[in-house]
């Protein structure tokens, strides 16, 4: 019976977890598709290493906005999860909504503050002036784009929480498929479009994430989800709804602004060391954070199941779900492990022919295959907690190892012990490493299972 019940919880994980996987990935692949073909583009204005250093940092205000927009719907999530668990689907739309008023507003503003202020922000993040040229139309594009993104992620993760997600997957395969085409064509000029360089890549982004969340926002107003929402009835503020997203969010969103502010500060201290280590530092995190999708979507699909069992009561369930995501980590963190070793003289070469940049990106790769498998269980374990609300520890431990760890260390490694790239990502093990650790102590204390909503 214990083996049945083995057998059926891997088939549900897997089930709720590989429409993600997709989803994430093809995510993932806006920013990797805009440096592939900026990286195998000869013509324009521009060295190669400049396109890439150009988009590599522009991704950072990007992903900093992105990260604290969907980890303070983490709120709404957990929210939904457990009420869908509990059969209360008449809260259902209500929380979405007050998921997306709070949303949608941080995301407003961020996207005006980092427009207003483009040029300090390239200047704090050390870009050149030919850096700053090369991107200037670019990062405008992206960040513009920036807010339907957030929509669709705001979106994504309400419908992920009771369970559906097969369609943000298949809106991302078709919201990638435009990108993929508009950026090869835009930046060669082929099938008769201008030949428009990195400006090209900026507007197929744009376009693709317009896509994006105008089809899950379809979706959602189409009646097919279990999540019924009238957007013209029922916009009722609830002071308790706002209490609770908050309560669970805010430690979430903290945790993205104390690691998306560390990893300004990190890039910051990598772009000291010149624009041709920048652009394979840059590939590499694009490797990395493509690599990473099986723990993000495992992640999710934890979240979502451990808050469906608290909802319904199953504490053992929702313990089962937990371990049974973080052993799939493991096994897929193991696997790009051996990838990256095996593949560490070639994967650069899928960026860019320039030479100097592909050899580099072999030092970052060789110790990605070291951290990755702490790393991967570490982002489901994480996924686990935020489920059932426990948000708060993964925000503090996250601070104190980015910080402490990561920033320090490399700073120290590459000013003092001038190590170069190999310290800079000596010090990605390390925070990794302790991060990995202090998780997955705090899952097996088992305080999680006593929080309530």
């Amino acid at each position: 019976m214990e083996q049945s019940q083995d057998r059926q919880i891997s088939r549900q994980v897997l089930s709720l977890s590989w429409p993600i996987l997709l989803e994430v990935t093809f995510t993932s692949l806006f920013g990797m598709v805009n440096m592939v073909v900026l990286g195998q583009y000869a013509g324009g204005l521009y060295p190669v290493d400049v396109n890439v250093t150009a988009v590599g940092l522009s991704n950072q205000p990007f992903f900093f906005i992105l990260a604290v927009v969907q980890a303070l719907g983490v709120g709404g999530t957990t929210l939904i999860a457990r009420a869908y668990g509990a059969k209360e689907l008449h809260r259902l739309g209500r929380i979405l909504k007050h998921n997306l008023m709070l949303g949608l507003a941080l995301s407003t503003f961020f996207v005006a503050s980092v427009l207003i202020f483009q040029k300090a922000m390239m200047d704090f993040l050390g870009a050149d002036a030919l850096t700053q040229e090369a991107g200037l139309i670019y990062y405008r594009l992206v960040m513009i784009g920036l807010w339907f993104n957030c929509l669709a992620a705001l979106l994504s993760s309400s419908i992920r929480g009771v369970g559906e997600t097969q369609i943000p997957m298949r809106i991302n395969v078709i919201a990638n498929a435009i990108n993929v085409t508009l950026a090869f064509s835009l930046v060669n000029g082929y099938f008769g479009l201008p030949e428009l360089g990195i400006t090209g890549a900026g507007i197929a982004t744009l376009v693709a994430n317009v896509c994006s969340g105008l089809g899950l926002l379809f979706y959602i107003s189409s009646g097919r989800s279990a999540i019924q929402v009238d957007w013209f009835k029922d916009w009722k503020l609830e002071a308790s709804t706002f209490a609770a997203i908050f309560r669970f969010g805010i430690p979430s969103a903290g945790e993205q602004v104390l690691l998306r502010s560390s990893l300004i500060l990190y890039t910051k201290i990598v772009a000291s060391l010149g624009t041709v280590v920048m652009a394979a530092h840059q590939i590499a995190l694009n490797i990395l954070s493509f690599s990473i999708t099986p723990g993000m979507a495992l992640g999710i699909a934890a979240s979502t199941l451990v808050g469906q069992s608290m909802g319904a009561g199953d504490v053992a369930l929702a313990d089962a779900y937990g371990r049974k995501t973080a052993r799939f980590g493991l096994y897929f963190g193991l696997a790009m492990s051996a990838v990256f070793f095996l593949g560490r003289d070639v994967l650069g070469q899928i960026y860019t022919q320039q030479a100097d940049v592909v050899s580099l990106v072999a030092i970052p790769l060789i110790c990605m295959a070291i951290l990755t498998p702490f790393q991967l269980v570490q982002l489901v374990q994480v996924g686990a907690l935020r489920g059932v609300g426990d948000t708060l520890f993964p925000m503090l431990s996250t601070g104190f190892s980015v910080f402490c760890i990561r920033v320090c260390l490399s700073y120290i490694l590459v000013n003092y012990a001038n190590w170069g790239l190999a310290g800079a990502w000596i010090a990605v093990i390390g925070d990794q490493t302790i991060r990995s650790f202090l998780i997955t102590w705090r899952y097996r204390q088992g305080k999680w299972k006593t929080i309530q909503v």
